[in-house]
């Protein structure tokens, strides 16, 4: 009782030091590519009992797109505490700073992947039936482009150019809270970390916020260094064994219609468990993370994750275009599974040319300072700036519990 007491109401260093954890940036990769899975298993209608519905179910049950974000949130906490726990002094321009870096890292992507959207949808979609799919895909891209819509997504305001963008939108208000979220990670005991994830999903549940989950994803993530103990009690037995539980618990609530949000502590918790376990294991369980095809989709992740909507739309286009519509019918187990390989292919190389001609030359423009920040010098020079706590400096050793 007096050592769950000691590790509930202790405060440890919530990172002890700030490294580069390449496992984890190829796991976001295989996440990735679950959400491109899932949504091509998503598109064509199958008979009530054939094979390919009961085909589809069991690839859509472990292949779950929802899960995957819970773990983009969860890794995108984890990595960002990385990201401030190498600051010192944190004030109002490092905030800002912080923040248009986040901006520049979500939107400039983002807004390449609508203008390629809006491109395809003026001179290449030229349909607007496709027999044998489900009302989910269906109602994809069935309306008039306009200027407003145009402007309406590129501001997140809608989705309908890019079924991801939901997400993204949830990422930059995580973004936003990260630095406070990090003010108290570093100060907090353990117990009052439970306290917040419960309470934050209590109010969520409770005012069907998706924000708030998405905050309570961000924190669990922030907070899994802490929690290094837990994770190191696993690495004594099999680490493989639990990681390949959880992936399967959380499988199986995915089959039982158990969706992310409504049931954000139970999926929130396993993420935190699955990424803390690789962020934490040194063992050679993982060494298939280094392999160096699973390591670029990690590099190019982001980008593979924007572009891929938008591909499998232009792979059904094409295949409905070539394959006759009674071929298509007799054989949509088939026809799915060659969409997503094809879906797949292009679009990890449409993600590779917006990795490394978008991405990476708009954050090296922000690194280079060629960015104009004239605009938050006044703020910085200012005896009024806001001054946020040192991070480094907060951060504690051990201490006694109570």
């Amino acid at each position: 009782m007096n050592q769950w007491r000691y590790f509930l109401f202790s405060k440890p260093k919530l990172f002890d030091e700030s490294r580069f954890y390449p496992r984890l940036e190829s796991f976001r990769g295989i996440a990735a590519v679950i959400v491109a899975i899932y949504h091509s298993f998503m598109i064509f209608k199958f008979g009530d009992h054939s094979f390919g519905r009961y085909f589809s179910k069991i690839v859509i049950t472990f292949f779950h797109g929802s899960a995957s974000v819970v773990l983009f949130f969860v890794l995108s906490g984890f990595v960002l505490g990385l990201s401030l726990n190498k600051k010192g002094a944190f004030n109002l321009q490092a905030y800002i700073q912080f923040i248009l870096r986040r901006l520049i890292r979500i939107w400039s992507t983002f807004v390449i992947s609508i203008i390629l959207t809006c491109l395809y949808l003026l001179f290449f979609y030229n349909y607007k039936v496709t027999p044998y799919t489900t009302g989910w895909f269906f109602k994809k891209y069935q309306f008039q482009l306009t200027y407003k819509m145009i402007l309406e997504n590129i501001t997140f305001l809608n989705t309908q150019l890019n079924s991801n963008s939901w997400s993204l939108k949830l990422e930059i208000i995580g973004s936003f809270c990260m630095p406070f979220l990090y003010c108290y990670a570093v100060r907090s005991r353990r117990f009052f970390d439970l306290l917040l994830i419960v309470m934050l999903t209590a109010i969520g549940k409770y005012c069907s916020q998706s924000i708030l989950f998405a905050v309570n994803m961000f924190y669990m993530g922030l907070i899994i260094h802490k929690w290094q103990p837990l994770f190191n009690a696993v690495s004594q037995h099999r680490t493989s064994f639990f990681f390949l539980f959880f992936i399967c618990i959380n499988g199986l609530l995915n089959f039982g219609k158990v969706m992310a949000w409504q049931n954000s502590l139970i999926l929130g918790g396993l993420a935190f468990l699955i990424v803390g376990i690789i962020a934490n294991s040194t063992q050679n369980e993982f060494k298939w993370l280094d392999n160096k095809v699973i390591i670029y989709l990690g590099k190019i992740s982001y980008s593979l994750y924007l572009i891929q909507f938008l591909m499998m739309t232009l792979t059904v286009n094409l295949l409905y275009r070539v394959i006759p519509i009674g071929l298509i019918q007799q054989h949509l187990l088939t026809a799915t599974i060659v969409v997503t390989l094809v879906h797949l292919s292009i679009s990890i190389v449409g993600a590779h040319c917006l990795h490394y001609w978008v991405e990476i030359p708009c954050m090296e423009l922000f690194k280079k300072k060629k960015l104009s920040l004239r605009c938050l010098e006044a703020i910085s020079n200012s005896k009024s700036s806001i001054e946020l706590p040192a991070f480094n400096a907060i951060s504690e050793d051990t201490s006694n519990a109570g």
